[in-house]
């Protein structure tokens, strides 16, 4: 009896106890097979009685996770869910009921979740009303697999969204683990498409975890990769470690066709090293990882708002990167569309090329597009000092908007933003900014440097270090063909004292360097404005483009414009250069090239050396079709000479072409010497020298045509005279070209003709100008313009007998007997005009025609050629047969226009007659201006004087036979 009461009373008790348990347990499974419907006491109690139901064939599982039961920290040991050995589950989802957290500190080395296998299971945290969710391992730890979510042995299709997930692991970040981990061990195809979005991915607490988001894949066969893995509109934030490599998104070996975008990283605290490793954003490394994209995401700032600084201090060998991409070459990662910027790095910072302090991306191996199909925004387009990096070593680092350090595969980096950049050493150290820089080689086809901006005037890039190893440069190509086109180079700034010459100036816009000998360079169609060295003393050198290559090839730099540079040192020694030609053999052609006005269009008074095109003594070139001005008036003491052409070359094979060469600086106080052209070489020595068909032009204080074997040589002819000058250019102008506006225009100005127009060399390989519109195949015009130039024609001519009208001179395409223009000009009684013909396509050979209201129209004889001036002479009155079919009449003076063609149908017959007739009876008036068209001699009256005129013409019947119908 007793036993039976004390049975009872355990029942009791036992019920009593299970029924207070159920009331605060809230995590409810509904949907299941088996017996795994109810309610736990923890979320790793409800996948431990899923994990016994061995088939849940199309079952559609829920699982609500209720904080009106379920506490923070209620989870201690790992919630492992498993996948049904026999069939799985349509889906399952696990969902809060009100602001819930699964949390708990689980043992060092484990996850919190752990999806073994599991496939199509949902977290979503809904974040709508009430609702939300928290998943956080407090676990602090190094060890490797410490995690918050791991993905293991082909976890698949499965999603965190709308969830905040914590973690503290602590472990390096090329360790496996991280707050969310996709591991290694794949059974037979790895963790594929699975998909983290709109989450917060952060620390649990103050500890911060070294990385937000892990993946190292099994990388046996590329079937066993993580693949299909999507990262999107998460905010990754506050990854960071003192003394070990962190980042936000770590994706290594056996990680295949990732997708990483819309994302924000970033940090709400300033973070500092104290042992130097590398800090990224996002960072993909390892020999097996294909097919990543990396898109729209920002890195910056200190919130998901866009709202503060994201603030990183080291100490000499830190480096942060926020892109990082060291792949083997097999497929391409995409960079798109990202956002880089609200930065601010410090601290005893130093490191060069792929060890630099900073790279916004960095591409140390394998192959990557940049922004070809989105560009990336590195700094910013509209802000100044978007990104600070500011040291404080003694040593000389480098800071990359875009480093591409590959030299085995082709890359393409094109339309990027690269502005707002602030950078300084504090110490004794150099800073070397580099707006893209690509380490190609002779190994690769190319690599394509795309229409990407880097500088603008609301964003410039500054450099304000004083080190005399500082610098700013653009673009700069190394050792490989490139394709360096239609990039916008302006607003690189420094202040420091670096006296380092050509490829090394302190100011560099672009550079490419090229040693293949079949692998061609293009750079063209660039524009680089605005390169300024502010330093007050230094010997300083400022050059837009420097290109150096292999001594044969087909080569091309053209297109470019490069003006607006300036040098504010008082040194005589400082130099500017448009082009420097390092070495090689290329083709320079329609270039465009204005030096000596700053961006404000004020004059550069220091007494600097200025060179348009400077090419060394190493080259071998053609120059073709260019447009180089040297402007600017008042210059200063010293005597320092500018060139709109310095050539250095003494023996090698060259060809200068069609080139406009202007220098109209004006010395004040200054001694140096302007010259249009410089030429190296001898006294009747010009080995390998053709120079022919340009146009030559200074004027002002000091301006000389040229300087020949180092001395000077005042005018053409003298330049024509192998004793005094190369002895070649007997086809070549010295005439002002008449440029619109040259410090900021290489276009011809139509109010006057120029020599400039069709008298270029038609031997050049030039098709195109520098708008890329068709050269004239017979008469191209000289220079990087290509235009409709001005024409005047001299022409005399007689009415029979009208003191004043109108005539209309036309000139007509002799082939095809179409009017390339036509002009009126007021007839008064003189006989000689001039005609300005603006703007029209260029003749070749043509006729003049004459045409009058009432008089038979007039053709030149014969088709007639402007000449090389843009003039033509023609005299309709001294000769009858000046006519074409010699319908001219003596006016006693004069030959001149018949008149009395009334209808205007080329032949004066019975129809002309009457219609003077009729008006003759009633006198009508006539016009003093000749507007009556039978008022045939201006008299203000049709009468009998015109009907006489009519009557002797119309005798003899002239007719008008034209040789255009």
């Amino acid at each position: 009896m007793k036993k039976q009461i004390l049975i009872y009373f355990l029942i009791v008790l036992y019920t009593a106890l299970s029924g207070f348990s159920n009331a605060f347990a809230q995590v409810n499974i509904i949907g299941s097979g088996g017996a795994a419907n109810g309610i736990y006491a923890s979320l790793k109690a409800a996948f431990d009685a899923l994990n016994l139901v061995s088939s849940q064939s199309g079952n559609v599982i829920t699982i609500t996770v209720s904080s009106s039961g379920y506490f923070e920290g209620t989870e201690t040991m790992p919630c492992v869910l498993n996948q049904p050995s026999l069939s799985g589950w349509s889906s399952l989802t696990v969902v809060p009921v009100g602001h819930v957290i699964i949390s708990g500190s689980i043992a060092a080395g484990n996850p919190l979740i752990d999806f073994n296998g599991a496939d199509n299971v949902t977290f979503n945290g809904l974040n709508s009303g009430s609702n939300s969710l928290t998943i956080s391992n407090t676990t602090v730890s190094a060890v490797a697999g410490t995690s918050t979510v791991k993905f293991r042995t082909d976890a698949s299709n499965n999603t965190i969204i709308n969830c905040t997930v914590k973690g503290s692991s602590s472990m390096s970040a090329e360790i496996s683990g991280g707050t969310v981990y996709f591991a290694a061990g794949a059974v037979t195809k790895g963790n594929d498409n699975n998909i983290v979005s709109n989450c917060r991915i952060g620390p649990a607490g103050t500890n911060l975890p070294a990385k937000g988001i892990f993946s190292n894949g099994t990388d046996s066969d590329t079937s066993m990769f993580n693949s299909g893995i999507v990262i999107t509109e998460c905010s990754i934030f506050d990854y960071f470690g003192a003394e070990v490599q962190s980042s936000g998104v770590y994706i290594t070996g056996g990680s295949c066709d990732f997708t990483i975008s819309n994302n924000k990283f970033f940090q709400t605290s300033p973070r500092t090293q104290t042992s130097g490793n590398v800090h990224s954003g996002v960072k993909i490394k390892g020999p097996k990882i294909n097919r990543c994209l990396i898109s729209g995401n920002t890195f910056g700032y200190s919130s998901d708002s866009g709202t503060g600084v994201y603030d990183f201090n080291g100490p000499a060998s830190a480096r942060f990167y926020p892109i990082y991409n060291s792949t083997q070459v097999i497929d391409t990662t995409n960079i798109q569309g990202n956002t880089i910027t609200g930065i601010n790095c410090s601290g005893a910072v130093s490191g060069t090329d792929t060890s630099a302090s900073f790279a916004a991306i960095l591409v140390v191996s394998g192959k990557a597009y940049i922004g070809n199909i989105s560009g990336n925004i590195i700094g910013s387009s509209v802000s100044p000092a978007a990104v600070r990096c500011s040291g404080s070593g003694f040593s000389d680092g480098d800071v990359y908007g875009i480093f591409y350090a590959d030299t085995n595969s082709n890359c393409n980096i094109s339309n990027n933003i690269i502005g707002g950049f602030n950078v300084n050493n504090t110490s004794s150290g150099g800073i070397v900014f580099y707006g893209i820089r690509a380490n190609t080689s002779t190994r690769i086809d190319k690599c394509v440097v795309y229409n990407n901006v880097i500088g603008n005037s609301s964003a410039p890039v500054n450099n304000v270090s004083s080190s005399e190893h500082s610098r700013v440069i653009g673009i700069y190509s190394n050792q490989g063909p490139a394709e360096i086109t239609e990039n916008n180079v302006s607003y690189l700034i420094t202040d420091s004292p670096n006296i380092d010459k050509g490829v090394s100036s302190s100011v560099l816009g672009i550079r490419s360097n090229n040693l293949s000998r079949t692998k061609a360079s293009n750079v063209s169609q660039n524009t680089v404005i605005m390169l300024s060295n502010t330093n007050s003393k230094a010997a300083v050198w400022v050059t837009g483009i420097s290109y150096n290559g292999a001594d044969s090839g087909d080569h091309r730099i053209s297109g470019n414009i490069i003006r607006s540079l300036s040098i504010l040192s008082a040194n005589n020694s400082a130099v500017m250069n448009g082009i420097y030609i390092e070495g090689g053999s290329a083709t320079y052609f329609n270039n465009f090239i204005s030096l000596g006005i700053d961006i404000n269009g004020n004059s550069i008074t220091n007494n600097i050396g200025i060179n348009g095109i400077n090419e060394t003594e190493f080259g071998s070139d053609n120059v073709y079709c260019n447009s180089i001005c040297i402007l600017g008036s008042g210059v200063g003491n010293g005597n320092s000479n500018t060139y709109a052409f310095n050539s250095s070359i003494k023996n090698n094979n060259r060809k200068y072409r069609n080139n406009i060469f202007y220098n109209v600086r004006s010395n004040l106080t200054g001694k140096g010497f302007h010259y249009a052209v410089r030429i190296g070489g001898s006294k009747n020595n010009t080995t390998g020298l053709t120079i022919f068909n340009n146009m030559y032009y200074v004027s002002g204080n000091g301006g000389i045509l040229g300087n020949f074997d180092k001395t000077p040589v005042k005018d053409l002819s003298d330049w024509q005279n192998p004793e005094k000058g190369p002895g070649q250019d007997h086809l070549s102008y010295f005439a002002n070209p008449q440029f619109e506006n040259p410090a900021v225009s290489y276009h011809i100005s139509l109010d006057t003709n120029s020599i400039a127009n069709n008298n270029g060399f038609v031997g050049t390989f030039v098709s195109v100008d520098i708008e890329g519109q068709p050269r004239n195949h017979f008469r191209p015009d000289l220079g990087a313009d290509e235009f409709t130039g001005t024409y005047i024609m001299k022409f005399n001519v007689s009415l029979q007998s009208c003191p004043a009208d109108e005539i209309l001179v036309s000139i007509v395409d002799d082939l095809l007997c179409i009017p390339y223009t036509g002009k009126t000009v007021r007839f008064a009684g003189q006989n000689q005009y001039y005609i300005h013909f603006t703007g029209v396509a260029d003749p070749e050979s043509f006729w003049i025609r004459v045409q009058q209201k009432s008089s038979l129209k007039i053709w030149s004889r014969t088709p007639v050629i402007f000449k090389y001036d843009g003039t033509v002479e023609y005299d309709f009155t001294d000769e009858q047969t000046k006519e074409y079919s010699s319908n001219l009449i003596y006016n006693g003076t004069a030959w001149s226009m018949i008149g009395g063609d009334i209808n205007q149908d080329d032949i004066i017959n019975q129809t002309d007659y009457d219609a003077v007739n009729k008006d003759a009876v009633t006198q009508i008036p006539g016009s003093a201006s000749g507007f009556s068209g039978t008022d045939i001699n201006c008299d203000g009256v049709t009468d009998a004087a015109d009907q006489a005129i009519v009557e002797n013409n119309f005798s003899f019947t002239p007719v008008e036979i034209p040789p255009c119908p």
